[in-house]
């Protein structure tokens, strides 16, 4: 009988120790589940701020390149002004240029038309003169006698005259 008890209390304490690593074994399953998910929870929150992290040095790069853009454009467009005004200069220039040229030109036409005049001028007035000279010498090689008439002046001195 002392065995049977002594059994009774070996299988009653058997169980109870049996009842006792179930729930040990539960309540460590329990606890490593609650550790996985504080783990995972971690690891998502790293991983979101290791995203947030990322997409902000993205913005950053994105804004950085987007600034040079514009201050590629801000330099283009300073450079097109600045040759814009150059051209335009050059424009002015050429067009005082052009002015100065036609001025010359119109100065340079209206002293060949008076040269024109003035050698047409100078032959007639040596046409005169020659025939002056002409008329001199023939009045030179006249005979002088008292009774006898000066030559009366041709026609064509009297207009220069």
């Amino acid at each position: 009988m002392l065995q049977v008890q002594l059994e009774e209390v070996r299988e009653s304490r058997d169980a109870l120790l049996q009842e006792s690593l179930e729930e040990l074994k539960a309540k460590h399953e329990q606890d490593l589940q609650i550790k996985i998910n504080q783990i995972i929870l971690e690891k998502e929150e790293e991983k979101a701020k290791i995203l947030e992290s990322t997409v902000l040095k993205e913005k950053e790069k994105h804004k950085q390149c987007l600034d040079e853009e514009k201050k590629r454009i801000q330099d283009l467009e300073s450079h097109l002004r600045s040759m814009a005004e150059i051209i335009e200069g050059k424009s002015k220039e050429q067009e005082a240029m052009d002015l100065k040229l036609q001025e010359a030109v119109h100065d340079l036409e209206e002293a060949t038309t008076r040269e024109m005049m003035l050698r047409q001028q100078v032959r007639m007035q040596d046409e005169q003169l020659k025939i002056l000279q002409d008329e001199s010498e023939d009045f030179r090689m006249m005979p002088a006698g008292p009774h006898q008439e000066l030559p009366r002046r041709p026609k064509s001195l009297i207009a220069v005259v």
